[in-house]
């Protein structure tokens, strides 16, 4: 029996669609942490997505003048993360991997529905043991993600660069993204948004 999980899927305030086109990745922040208000909404949110193999987190890090938690696009001034929490079987099981990566998503459109809280996923370009230590994981728990999380402040010169360099502007058209291999008939977002959970049991 497949399970579609829906819950997260109607709990944005705005349109699914606009949220898409809205979010860009944030680099540049304000140096404020997430009020309690919103990191409670987030959360809230995450616990539809949350399971046996991840979960979610979010955490406020002071570090000192010059200390980066990671590399990807020189983050700078963000004060709050988002934390992906997962069990070493997540890189060996692709399609759980596949939902990770469908969840912390929904969690990312998420923030931008409320207010507009920029974030930017890392890779693996963060020092996950610095993480894991001032998370608290167990050994047999790694950190799958890695976002900052909060009210974007400008773009520096380092975030023009890494912009114009991985042509982050120039997003793919619908189309060439969502389509049936068969017949090659384009899906409309609202067949994406039934038809992906249904490969998500």
């Amino acid at each position: 029996m497949v399970t579609v999980r829906t819950t997260a899927m109607t709990m944005y305030k705005n349109d699914i669609e606009d949220l898409i086109r809205q979010r860009k990745s944030v680099r540049s922040y304000d140096g404020n942490k997430v009020s309690m208000e919103q990191k409670k909404e987030l959360l809230e949110f995450a616990k539809d997505l949350n399971n046996e193999t991840y979960e979610f987190e979010i955490i406020d890090i002071d570090l000192a003048e010059g200390v980066k938690i990671g590399t990807y696009g020189y983050i700078k001034n963000a004060k709050t993360y988002l934390i992906a929490i997962a069990d070493e079987s997540l890189g060996s099981d692709n399609e759980m991997a596949i939902r990770f990566g469908y969840d912390f998503e929904k969690l990312v459109l998420k923030a931008t529905d409320m207010g507009g809280l920029g974030t930017c996923w890392m890779g693996m370009s963060y020092k996950e043991n610095d993480i894991t230590r001032l998370v608290g994981t167990d050994s047999s728990k790694r950190i799958a993600m890695v976002s900052p999380l909060g009210v974007q402040k400008g773009k520096h010169l380092m975030e023009r660069i890494t912009r114009s360099v991985i042509s982050a502007d120039k997003r793919k058209k619908f189309g060439d993204l969502f389509f049936l291999i068969k017949t090659g008939k384009v899906l409309l977002m609202m067949e994406v948004l039934v038809i992906m959970p249904m490969y998500l049991k």
